[in-house]
């Protein structure tokens, strides 16, 4: 069996685009952001991207990307489970997740929270504003 190892988290981005060249597999990552301004709630975002590198991680293991209101009173706004196969821990190992139709019920502010089999590695931190009638915040 082989041996699991808990990857460290390099980098946890939100992002207006990923791009991955299949030819080089280079990613490149446009506009990251840690707010979102809303004119009106609930709010629907057409889209959520998220950029995740690792690295020292080993074996397959269980991974989720959840999103929570930062008191967690209500049920996650998406999960997202997944297996990844780590198989070498030197590597960095990037990846890009897209969550269509995210509804943000209030203003607020949301936690991302990444968790492999079980165990909390990171939270990123997301905003989200109310505009105001003169565009202000």
């Amino acid at each position: 069996m082989a041996t699991i190892r808990l990857p460290d988290v390099i980098a946890l981005l939100f992002a207006d685009d990923i791009y991955h060249d299949l030819a080089n597999g280079k990613f490149s990552i446009m506009g990251t952001y840690s707010s979102i301004i809303a004119p009106v709630f609930p709010w629907r975002q057409p889209a959520l991207l998220v950029y995740m590198a690792f690295t020292d991680g080993r074996g397959k293991i269980p991974m989720t990307l959840r999103l929570v209101d930062a008191g967690q009173s209500r049920p996650a706004i998406f999960e997202s489970n997944a297996v990844m196969r780590f198989s070498d821990q030197a590597a960095a190992s990037e990846h890009a997740f897209y969550q269509d139709n995210v509804v943000f019920p209030e203003a607020g502010e949301y936690l991302l929270q990444l968790l492999a089999a079980g165990q909390l590695l990171r939270e990123r931190r997301l905003f989200v504003w109310r505009r105001s009638t003169n565009g202000r915040l």
